[in-house]
């Protein structure tokens, strides 16, 4: 069973007394926990004026764990100009499914996040309790050839890099992407490039910000935020730049298919497939104390790589051509006086103590 909750700023939510920044909108029986679990992944951070359609929208996929159930959670996080109050306002609307429905999903889950009419871009009803089991409907669109990577990175073969990253143990992949770019449409033919058991396994967010509160394996920066900076000064996993280019040497199967839209034999199965059963989503979800970890790892990796430079051989320290052991003449006769002296001492004692015994 699907849940979904509808997050914003109102006058009025649909729990008793809530308001500004609250959930309007949910699936009837919602679980406490899944609903609370839900607000805290409303995170929107804005790059424009609240209201202008250079904000980005955030579609998001990832695996949430609430009780020991896993839940699949699509998100769109975006601008929704001023609220009540003139400050400015959010919009995220999350639909949370079971395993059984991931399942029995036969398509990506960016054709779901691509139908229009399905996820709302603003609330400006009252407060309500939406119909149980209310899915999106899948709009499909080719991935291959991969026409927004080229038109993007001038490079289609881009895509296949980032499909490449789940066979490495999902390696972390960040794209700086301009303003304007089509990031669900680069998700989308990166998933094409990967076998169809694997594209709910991925997690992604097209416009990843610290205040998103996504755990992500692919995150998609906007160019000119903070997060694309700090990325650039450390960069950590794959990076995909503008300035980027593909190695020439690196021709194997997946950026080969990227460009020419063929069909792909994958040099090795992914880790994932050889150790989990067919159409199995039980995988526990990836934590932002996992991802730090396997970042810290790839750093780790980069510097044991670089070049090192060997310092320069010390000048020996001179050795003192006197033994340590031997010491000062000096010194040996004034331990010996030393001796001398407790024995004449001890000797004294113990002739004055047979006196006194036997007078």
């Amino acid at each position: 069973m699907s849940f979904e909750i509808v997050y914003t700023s109102s006058q009025r939510g649909l729990n008793a007394g809530a308001r500004g920044f609250c959930t309007v909108a949910a699936t009837t029986g919602i679980p406490r926990l899944l609903q609370e679990k839900l607000e805290s992944l409303s995170g929107y951070q804005h790059q424009h004026t609240p209201g202008s359609k250079k904000n980005a929208v955030n579609f998001c996929c990832q695996a949430v764990r609430v009780q020991q159930e896993t839940w699949i959670v699509l998100s769109r996080v975006a601008d929704a100009g001023t609220d009540f109050s003139g400050r400015s306002n959010k919009i995220a609307h999350h639909l949370a499914l079971s395993l059984s429905e991931v399942r029995s999903t036969n398509c990506p889950p960016t054709a779901l996040l691509a139908d229009e009419n399905f996820w709302y871009t603003k609330w400006t009803r009252e407060p309500e309790w939406l119909p149980v089991d209310r899915m999106p409907t899948p709009v499909l669109s080719g991935g291959i050839p991969c026409n927004n990577w080229k038109k993007t990175f001038g490079d289609a073969g881009w895509a296949g890099i980032v499909a490449r990253s789940v066979e490495n143990d999902f390696e972390s992949v960040f794209a700086i992407v301009p303003e304007g770019c089509n990031a669900l449409g680069l998700v989308n033919e990166s998933l094409q490039q990967l076998p169809s058991k694997m594209h709910w396994k991925v997690s992604f967010s097209t416009y990843f910000t610290r205040s998103s509160g996504a755990d992500c394996h692919w995150r998609f920066l906007r160019d000119g935020m903070e997060e694309a900076t700090k990325v650039r000064n450390s960069p950590v996993g794959v990076v995909i730049d503008s300035n980027s280019r593909i190695d020439p040497q690196d021709e194997d199967s997946y950026v080969i298919a990227a460009r020419s839209g063929k069909s792909r034999v994958a040099r090795k199965p992914a880790p994932t497939e050889q150790s989990e059963k067919e159409g199995s989503f039980d995988r526990r979800p990836v934590t932002q104390s996992q991802l730090r970890r396997r970042e810290a790892g790839a750093r780790a990796r980069q510097a044991r790589l670089a070049p090192r430079v060997r310092p320069e051989r010390q000048f020996e320290r001179e050795v003192d051509p006197q033994p340590q052991s031997a010491q000062p003449t000096g010194n040996r006769f004034r331990v010996w006086w030393i001796s001398a002296g407790v024995l004449g001492v001890l000797l004294l004692t113990i002739f004055v103590v047979w006196l006194i015994a036997y007078k």
